[in-house]
Protein backbone atom coordinates (compact mmCIF):
# COMPACT_ATOMS: atom_id res chain seq x y z
CA UNK A 1 0.00 0.00 0.00
CA UNK A 2 2.83 2.40 0.83
CA UNK A 3 4.46 1.81 -2.54
CA UNK A 4 1.21 2.55 -4.37
CA UNK A 5 0.62 5.68 -2.27
CA UNK A 6 4.13 6.92 -3.06
CA UNK A 7 3.67 6.21 -6.78
CA UNK A 8 0.41 8.17 -6.80
CA UNK A 9 2.08 11.03 -4.89
CA UNK A 10 4.85 11.15 -7.50
CA UNK A 11 2.19 11.38 -10.22
CA UNK A 12 0.36 14.12 -8.28
CA UNK A 13 3.42 16.34 -7.91
CA UNK A 14 4.80 15.90 -11.42
CA UNK A 15 4.97 18.98 -13.66
CA UNK A 16 2.24 17.74 -15.98
CA UNK A 17 -0.70 15.55 -15.17
CA UNK A 18 -2.65 14.90 -18.32
CA UNK A 19 -5.13 12.44 -16.82
CA UNK A 20 -6.85 11.61 -13.56
CA UNK A 21 -4.88 9.74 -10.94
CA UNK A 22 -5.54 6.00 -11.04
CA UNK A 23 -6.67 6.09 -7.41
CA UNK A 24 -7.18 8.28 -4.34
CA UNK A 25 -4.54 6.81 -2.07
CA UNK A 26 -1.68 9.31 -1.61
CA UNK A 27 1.13 9.36 0.89
CA UNK A 28 1.17 12.49 3.07
CA UNK A 29 4.19 14.68 2.28
CA UNK A 30 5.82 14.48 5.71
CA UNK A 31 8.60 12.51 7.27
CA UNK A 32 9.24 11.54 10.86
CA UNK A 33 12.82 11.85 12.08
CA UNK A 34 14.49 9.30 14.34
CA UNK A 35 13.76 11.51 17.36
CA UNK A 36 10.07 11.85 16.46
CA UNK A 37 10.13 15.30 14.88
CA UNK A 38 7.58 15.82 12.08
CA UNK A 39 8.91 17.70 9.04
CA UNK A 40 7.75 18.28 5.49
CA UNK A 41 9.56 16.56 2.67
CA UNK A 42 12.41 18.60 1.16
CA UNK A 43 11.04 21.20 -1.23
CA UNK A 44 7.42 20.66 -0.18
CA UNK A 45 6.53 23.39 2.30
CA UNK A 46 3.20 23.80 0.50
CA UNK A 47 0.89 21.34 -1.21
CA UNK A 48 1.59 21.48 -4.95
CA UNK A 49 -1.80 22.80 -6.08
CA UNK A 50 -2.37 25.30 -3.24
CA UNK A 51 -0.57 27.63 -0.89
CA UNK A 52 -1.65 25.51 2.08
CA UNK A 53 1.27 24.54 4.29
CA UNK A 54 1.89 20.82 4.60
CA UNK A 55 2.46 21.15 8.35
CA UNK A 56 -0.38 23.62 8.78
CA UNK A 57 -0.30 26.84 10.74
CA UNK A 58 -1.84 28.29 13.87
CA UNK A 59 -5.26 29.84 13.51
CA UNK A 60 -6.29 33.10 15.13
CA UNK A 61 -9.91 31.90 15.25
CA UNK A 62 -9.74 28.16 16.06
CA UNK A 63 -8.35 26.74 19.30
CA UNK A 64 -4.95 25.09 18.92
CA UNK A 65 -6.39 21.72 19.95
CA UNK A 66 -8.15 21.68 16.56
CA UNK A 67 -5.27 22.92 14.44
CA UNK A 68 -2.10 21.38 15.89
Amino acid sequence: MNQIAEEYWDLYVCDTLDYDLPGHLLSYPIRITHNGEVTELPGLEYFPDTKARVLGSKSAMLPSVLTT
